[in-house]
């Protein structure tokens, strides 16, 4: 279609304004497939989402595949990707707005991502067999090619074919139509296996004879190792896989050819032909005018082809020449295959639409095909906003699509682009679409959206009561990330119709919109010792999700209750009194190790209980040991003068020197390669790793979230773990970055943020994670360093940093 294709792990798109000025505001893709075009120099985001896609293709229909790391959240390592879906990603995080990366029970499919097309795992038993990862290769999946070449056999005529880097091996998948898209499965058997332990292939490629080229990189690395020194640049190789029977070597000079001719090649059988002169054709146009008699062949051809594929192609060149014409399009739209009738609809509504609103919703009322359907859900961000409007209403009215794994949530991401504009319009699809997944999704963005909410909960109000629990439930949803929130004008009526186990969740509600008389009534609940355990629970989690100050003294009176001691510590840092950080100290001997480490983070929060921890440093009550690098740190931020001065006299100045950590790295490294490991306990090293480590990492499902999951990780040796812990500041992924927030009332949150919404903020701080409104901060900062300290390693013996790395590298 006359665009060049790419996709990438990471990069910046533009949201608004003009690029290149100072009113561009700009934004982090996490992932997606963009497109640039040649010609008009226009760079877009054709889709959203992925993960380490390394290779993209088009079918004999035009439809676009791309290969990847199978995920979790998608599915398969092969996504068909369609124009301005949004789809999975690996770390399931960063979404557009109107995108959930979770669903509660009541309504799963407010997941509304796009899923991948395959749903079989290629590293365990692709083909539908009791197989092993050593069979059927690994999850990464590297080049991507649809055969439809003139050499091969026709079985494997539009097949798509990957590389599967940890197989060493070639996967061979087919495309499937189900429903609006396809369904991608094991072809039965992958092609090729090679036994070669450096056979690495990156890429692979149709040539002139039909014949597949394939680029190895030729090294016994794989990936994610940063030793550099450990590639091998030196060598690579390239092979070439034919049919001996049909192969025979050609000689082509296409830019020899005239237009005419080029023209005529559109019918070849080997799509290398078609495609390449098409790329010269709209070279050619870029310069000057096409001969008239091409023009006129491939207008014959687009109209009187028995061949749906032919059909297309000769429409794709009369599109990237310019020759494409609505009256063209008219006849597209009218074709018996449904394929031709979606492509009319994508080119026509591909810059500004030479289609008009009245046809596109009369295909949205009446086309029988979910394909064409597909086609205009994704035109739906292209069309003007009382268009997307209408044609969106009318998709969202089939009833046979309401179980189509992608049309539900293509329509939900083009009617995303109006609904913030008129609510009550949206609810109104949201009222009589048979399609849960797109009523659920409108539902919950209102829900995320002051004005939403307002026509939200006076549909609650109103709508019949199977109904309106459903949308409550949403309701409770949309704000589960919200500390404080407005109360909706017909909240009172609403929330009074429910009675039972909703009541509950309308009295969440109600304390989330500041009703003072159910926030008091939930603290004289946590304050009854008399009422039944999970009643002062749930008292307890709504008033630390509302951050309610005057709940802080009955915290510290809850120190001495098993179930909330490990609760309550870190809400403890609301406080300002000297007299709290005495309880934490006084109680500190008989704290677990995990309830320690609570203890000293708020100790470590504001300057009066800093103060006050340090009086019992400087007397020797509280042991130095207990105070580590991160939370010298944390006091440090707090920029206080006194505290700066006693964190002088008793630690010094911090400074780390990047020569120093070199010369610990190779100092342990060497003790590490040099003992007997056979002598060293692993699990001597689980336990250390369960001290210190566990606390931010986990490993096997075991241990916290906050930092990176080190499962996995033992693959890439000693090397890696004394790089990341001796210096973890050397390279700090964008998500584990430390953010620093001061608070309005002087209190100080460190850690890393891992939700926000316009109103409120999530940090995961190393005991829990901690909900901030955005009115109570005063300043926020994003450091370009760890939360993980330095020196953990140095502070150990020997010996146990030794069973440390063993018990890592064998994990």
């Amino acid at each position: 279609d006359g665009w060049l294709y790419g996709n990438q792990g990471v990069f910046t798109k533009s949201l608004i304004g003009k690029p290149g000025t100072a009113d561009e505001k700009r934004t982090p893709l996490h992932s997606g497939v963009w497109r640039y075009h040649p010609v008009r120099h226009e760079f877009e985001i054709f889709a959203e989402g992925g993960s380490n896609q390394w290779g993209l293709d088009f079918n004999e229909a035009g439809h676009l595949f791309m290969t990847h790391c199978r995920s979790f959240w998608g599915g398969g390592g092969t996504t068909h990707v369609i124009r301005n879906g949004h789809f999975w990603n690996q770390a399931n995080a960063g979404y557009a707005p109107f995108i959930s990366n979770a669903a509660p029970d009541f309504a799963p499919d407010l997941k509304n991502f796009m899923p991948a097309s395959a749903r079989y795992d290629s590293g365990e038993g692709g083909a539908g067999k009791a197989g092993t990862t050593a069979i059927y290769g690994g999850h990464s999946h590297v080049g991507t090619m649809i055969y439809l070449g003139d050499n091969w056999p026709q079985i494997y005529r539009d097949h798509l074919f990957t590389h599967n880097l940890h197989g060493h091996q070639m996967n061979q998948q087919e495309n499937v139509r189900q429903g609006s898209g396809y369904e991608t499965l094991h072809a039965g058997y992958d092609l090729m296996f090679s036994p070669d332990p450096q056979y690495i292939p990156v890429d692979l490629q149709t040539g002139p004879d039909g014949a597949v080229y394939v680029i190895d990189w030729c090294d016994l690395q794989h990936c994610h190792n940063p030793a550099e020194e450990n590639w091998d640049r030196s060598n690579g190789r390239i092979y070439r896989i034919s049919w001996t029977q049909t192969y025979h070597p050609v000689k082509v000079d296409l830019g020899a050819k005239n237009d005419v001719e080029l023209a005529a090649l559109q019918t070849h059988r080997n799509d290398w032909y078609s495609r390449a002169a098409r790329q010269l054709l709209q070279e050619r146009a870029a310069k000057k005018k096409i001969d008239e008699q091409a023009i006129a062949a491939l207008a014959r051809l687009a109209k009187t082809s028995p061949s749906y594929a032919h059909v297309l192609r000769a429409m794709w060149t009369l599109h990237v020449i310019g020759e494409l014409d609505e009256s063209l399009i008219a006849v597209a739209l009218h074709h018996s295959d449904d394929r031709v009738r979606a492509w009319a609809i994508q080119l026509a509504t591909e810059r500004t639409p030479t289609i008009s609103a009245k046809t596109l919703i009369s295909l949205a009322v009446n086309d029988p095909s979910p394909t064409v359907r597909l086609a205009l859900a994704s035109a739906l961000p292209a069309l003007s906003p009382e268009t997307c409007w209408n044609v969106g209403t009318a998709l969202a009215s089939h009833a046979e699509d309401a179980a189509d794994r992608f049309l539900p949530k293509m329509i939900w991401c083009g009617l995303a682009c109006v609904i913030t504009e008129d609510f009550a319009r949206g609810m109104a699809i949201a009222e009589m679409t048979p399609m849960p997944s797109l009523a659920n999704s409108i539902r919950w963005y209102a829900a995320t959206h002051a004005q939403g909410r307002e026509v939200l909960v006076s549909h609650i109000a109103t709508d019949s009561e199977p109904t309106a629990a459903l949308e409550l439930r949403i309701l409770a949803f949309g704000l589960k990330d919200e500390a404080h929130a407005s109360m909706p004008k017909d909240w009172q009526q609403a929330s009074s119709r429910f009675t039972g186990s909703l009541s509950g969740l309308t009295n969440q509600l109600a304390a989330l919109f500041g009703d003072q008389e159910i926030i008091a009534k939930t603290r004289s609940v946590l304050a009854d010792d008399k009422r039944p355990l999970a009643e002062r629970q749930s008292a307890f989690n709504l008033l630390k999700r509302i951050g309610d100050k005057e709940s802080i003294p009955l915290y510290a009176k809850l120190l001495d209750v098993a179930e909330f001691r490990s609760l309550v510590i870190p809400l403890l840092s609301g406080s300002n009194d000297p007299e709290t950080a005495a309880a934490l100290i006084a109680r500190f001997p008989k704290f677990s190790n995990p309830n320690r480490i609570a203890a000293i983070n708020t100790l470590t929060s504001r300057p009066a209980l800093a103060l006050k921890l340090l009086d019992e440093v400087e007397t020797g009550k509280l042991d130095k040991k207990f105070l580590g690098s991160f939370q010298v740190r944390q006091m440090r931020n707090l920029q206080d003068a006194e505290l700066n001065k006693r964190l002088d006299k008793n630690w010094g100045k911090v400074t780390e020197s990047s020569v120093e950590m070199k010369l610990t790295i190779a100092r342990l490294q060497k003790a590490y390669q040099e003992a007997p490991l056979w002598a060293y306990d692993a699990g001597a090293g689980k336990k250390t790793f369960q001290q210190i480590c566990a606390n931010c990492h986990t490993l096997n499902g075991e241990g916290a979230k906050v930092g990176p999951d080190l499962t996995g990780s033992a693959k890439n040796g000693s090397a890696y773990f004394l790089e990341n812990i001796v210096d973890p500041n050397a390279v700090v992924g964008e998500q584990y970055q430390l953010t620093v927030i001061t608070k309005r009332d002087g209190s100080l949150i460190s850690g890393i943020a891992i939700q926000e919404t316009p109103t409120a903020v999530t940090v995961r701080t190393v005991p829990e994670a901690v909900v901030v409104a955005k009115t109570d901060i005063q300043s926020r900062q994003l450091r370009r360093e760890s939360m993980m300290p330095a020196g953990i390693l140095e502070a150990l013996p020997e010996r146990n940093a030794i069973e440390l790395l063993k018990f890592l590298t064998g994990n």
